[in-house]
């Protein structure tokens, strides 16, 4: 993994060109992986708090949470 800073800065220790652009490519790579976990964590948070229902119209939960949800607008919680 390549070398990194406070505030996500590239810093690159390569001793040769090669190894820098190897470090470039790394730390992309790095990024994208990031970023891509970061969605999974943000949509898991929705979940959990219930800000997303995504059972299945035929589960038992959908029903019961779709419930809770129009309580909660009834009583003006948005």
């Amino acid at each position: 993994m390549s070398p990194r800073i406070a505030g996500g800065s590239f810093i690159s220790k390569a001793p040769t060109t090669s190894q820098y652009y190897l470090d470039l490519k790394q730390d992309a790579d790095y990024d994208a992986q990031i970023e891509k976990r970061a969605e999974a964590i943000v949509y898991a948070l929705m979940q959990a708090t219930g800000m997303v229902n995504d059972h299945l119209v035929s589960c038992p939960r959908h029903a019961e949470l779709t419930s809770l949800a129009e309580s909660f607008e009834r009583h003006g919680a948005k």
